[in-house]
């Protein structure tokens, strides 16, 4: 009996620290979903209609960069994972591009931040 709940114990702590390794290599986005939402697109002066008239400070540069690396990292709430790593490095290397470049730049960032393409395939239910 003693040699069964021992090997019971040793088992299940193998599987707790099995399952907690998995998830030590993923790194966290620094902002989710929701908040690179709300932080680049949403309100009247959000960094995406800043960088698109070309008044973004250094400071909302980085954060706006910030922002689409993180967009990147975040699992999409539905739709197909490799479409959703596309349309977010292509977001990024866009706004990349437009941050320091000029209208040109702009233009092909304002094509890249498709609101509602992306939201069609990947926003979750609200």
């Amino acid at each position: 009996m003693r040699k069964t709940r021992r090997w019971s114990v040793a088992f299940l702590a193998l599987a707790l620290l099995a399952t907690l390794g998995l998830g030590a290599g993923e790194e966290k986005p620094k902002y989710t979903i929701e908040e690179v939402m709300k932080k680049a697109h949403s309100g009247k002066s959000n960094l995406s209609k800043k960088l698109l008239s070309g008044k973004l400070s250094d400071q909302e540069k980085t954060t706006l960069i910030d922002c689409y690396e993180a967009l990147g990292k975040n699992k999409p709430p539905k739709g197909d994972v490799k479409d959703w790593e596309t349309r977010t490095s292509n977001l990024l290397a866009a706004a990349k591009a437009a941050v320091d470049g000029g209208q040109a730049e702009r233009v092909k960032y304002q094509k890249a931040v498709n609101c509602k393409a992306c939201h069609d395939l990947h926003k979750g239910e609200d």
